[in-house]
């Protein structure tokens, strides 16, 4: 039985960080990015573009932060992608907030890039083991 690919969208502004995430989650044949985006302007205009059912959000970016993405999604009507947000930022002030407007999980910088991959496996599908 073919599962379909799980859509995800890469928003950070750090370029080289985009890259090593991108290369990890393409080795797994049910995760396909479905764009990157350097700013929450972007983020917004990709959501509606390219559907991800995965937001992987970075709190500091230009134009518009991580926090104010997640606002406007929450107020949207439209469905919106499941968010992970991916941050150098502990402060549990700010997770709590990230939380609280949406995000499915927080992870801070460095992370463990399996336990990401079951995360995202877990909320949208039920199940997951990753191995990056």
């Amino acid at each position: 039985m073919q599962q379909e690919r799980i859509k995800v969208l890469i928003a950070d502004d750090n370029k080289d960080f985009v890259t090593l995430l991108s290369s990890c989650l393409s080795m797994y044949p049910d995760m396909e990015i479905a764009g990157t985006a350097r700013d929450g302007v972007e983020v917004l205009r990709q959501i509606k573009t390219v559907r991800p059912d995965v937001l992987l959000l970075d709190i500091v970016m230009p134009e518009m932060d991580g926090m104010e993405v997640l606002a406007k999604l929450k107020e949207s009507k439209g469905k919106s992608p499941a968010v992970f947000v991916l941050s150098a930022i502990g402060s549990e002030q700010i997770i709590r907030r990230a939380i609280e407007l949406g995000a499915a999980y927080y992870f801070i910088k460095p992370f463990n890039t399996e336990v990401m991959i079951d995360k995202i496996r877990s909320v949208l599908t039920g199940s997951g083991d990753g191995d990056c």
